[in-house]
């Protein structure tokens, strides 16, 4: 959104208490509302207009790129396009589960909460 220079308006999940330091662990992150917006109670929403609503990075990216021409993100040639999205599909399939809320939930390992500092904020 930034890259492109397009308006928006950013809505944090889970309406925190103002100086609260929760463990997304607690599953406190999300009110009705987030999940309302979203079925799979997952974060980072975005809404296009009153009915329309995006869950997934790459969806989004996908919309932009056709509502916004003027950057492109994705090149242009059919390898380095392909070479790119094997990239975007590493992030929800190979880095993303080990910091995902029902991942670490169900991890049960008392490190999950370490690993999920670091990796996120190391």
């Amino acid at each position: 959104m930034c890259l492109r220079k397009l308006d928006f308006l950013q809505t944090p999940a889970g309406r925190r208490e103002q100086g609260a330091n929760r463990s997304p662990l607690e599953g406190r992150e999300l009110s009705p509302e987030d999940v309302a917006r979203n079925p799979n109670a997952a974060v980072l929403v975005f809404s296009v207009d009153d009915s329309t609503t995006l869950t997934h990075s790459t969806a989004k990216m996908e919309y932009l790129e056709g509502v916004d021409t003027s950057t492109r993100v994705p090149p242009k040639d059919p390898i380095s396009r392909a070479h790119n999205l094997a990239i975007i599909g590493q992030i929800p399939c190979d880095v993303h589960p080990t910091n995902n809320l029902r991942v670490l939930k169900c991890a049960g390992n008392i490190r999950r909460e370490n690993w999920a500092t670091s990796s996120t904020l190391g």
